[in-house]
């Protein structure tokens, strides 16, 4: 791993098992005997080490790398299928991943009329998919949890702090981004920086 930071659109890194360090929890449902499918979940098309020291997937996964991935539509269609298999096959924990309204809101910003639009498209589908739950085999046995791994607020040239203004250069080994709380510091400066 050495000095290199993890991204999802680096596949040196997001392929390498190496930055996935926790257990992931359909591998931890799966040691439970539990039934697992993800489409597109970040990371489960990872052979990602359990507890046991065996490579895992989860029970159903979709390789990010393979082209074309799935519309956002057929994802929810993927994931109604998942839980419309025969009953001896039928994962127990599903898990769907979105990449918006997030690329659009880094773009466009988050009042911005594309990340409207693509929230306005996934909210319709959260009702395709709530639908299609109800008209499946496993109508009312569903928990449906609707995450984020972030919010997203409107910035401003008057409001951004620039972090190379206020650290010296010298005092840090590397600054991930713009964001002020990934910043790796050099031996002896770290109360420097945190000051």
């Amino acid at each position: 791993m050495g000095q290199r930071v993890y991204s999802m659109t680096d596949s040196l890194t997001r392929n390498d098992p190496a930055y996935y360090l926790g257990e992931p929890i359909w591998i931890t449902a799966q040691r439970q005997g539990v039934k697992t499918g993800n489409v597109y979940w970040v990371g489960s098309d990872i052979a990602v080490r359990g507890n046991h020291n065996d490579l895992h997937h989860p029970t159903y996964y979709r390789d990010w790398a393979r082209q074309p991935r799935l519309t956002f539509a057929e994802r929810v269609d993927e994931t109604i299928r998942l839980l419309s298999l025969p009953e001896d096959e039928r994962p127990r924990l599903v898990m769907t991943y979105f990449d918006e309204p997030d690329h659009n809101g880094h773009v466009y910003g988050p009042t911005g009329v594309e990340t409207g639009q693509v929230v306005h498209e996934l909210d319709s589908l959260m009702g395709v998919l709530w639908r299609g739950l109800q008209a499946s085999p496993v109508a009312g046995q569903v928990n449906l949890i609707v995450t984020a791994d972030h919010g997203m607020t409107s910035i401003s040239d008057d409001r951004f702090l620039c972090v190379d203004d206020y650290i010296p250069r010298h005092w840090v080994e590397h600054i991930v981004g713009a964001n002020p709380t990934n910043i790796y510091t050099r031996q002896g400066y770290r109360d420097s920086v945190l000051l």
